[in-house]
């Protein structure tokens, strides 16, 4: 899945690449809590155990990016466990970020659609993830509302209570 430079280049990240490591890992760091906090090795593992990593480069740059796992993956994350506990099958959106500098160009929602492909490409019948409630995050609950997610659950995980949610791929993409 690629579009025009202008638009932003989705494409597999360069596992290998550690200036494009560092982008995202800077990208990580300036979302937390929203997303989680963690050390620039766990970025790194993420390259290495992703069913699916992308990122969207503007300008020769990474501009946001989107790690999702399956149940099968090498991962201790208190949240991810919850949903493997849960389902057989899932496709695991563990971090998706854009750089501020980049935010209200829809890159969010681009690279959820190229999740969804990615699960429904693979058979896998949802997609999950979780979203803060303490402290709340209304801009990704009412974004993931917008995508067709449900809310299944609630946990307090890593000193947050957040809200797991799903959505099923037989929905429209």
């Amino acid at each position: 899945m690629s579009d025009s430079i202008n638009e932003g280049l989705v494409r597999f990240v360069r596992r290998d690449d550690p200036r494009e490591i560092d982008q995202i890992y800077a990208i990580n760091c300036a979302h937390t809590p929203e997303v989680g906090d963690v050390p620039r090795e766990k970025i790194e593992h993420f390259a290495r155990i992703a069913a699916d990593f992308r990122v969207i480069e503007v300008a020769a740059e990474v501009a946001a990016f989107c790690i999702t796992l399956t149940p099968e993956a090498d991962y201790d994350s208190p949240n991810f466990l919850w949903f493997r506990e849960r389902y057989q099958q899932f496709l695991y959106v563990d971090r998706i970020a854009v750089a501020r500098s980049h935010k209200r160009r829809g890159y969010g929602r681009r690279l959820y659609q190229a999740a969804f492909q990615h699960a429904e490409s693979q058979g896998l019948p949802r997609v999950v993830c979780e979203v803060n409630l303490e402290p709340r995050n209304d801009t990704s609950l009412e974004f993931h509302a917008a995508l067709g997610f449900k809310e299944v659950g609630r946990a307090q995980a890593k000193g947050h209570l957040v809200a797991y949610q799903e959505r099923t791929i037989a929905e429209q993409t």
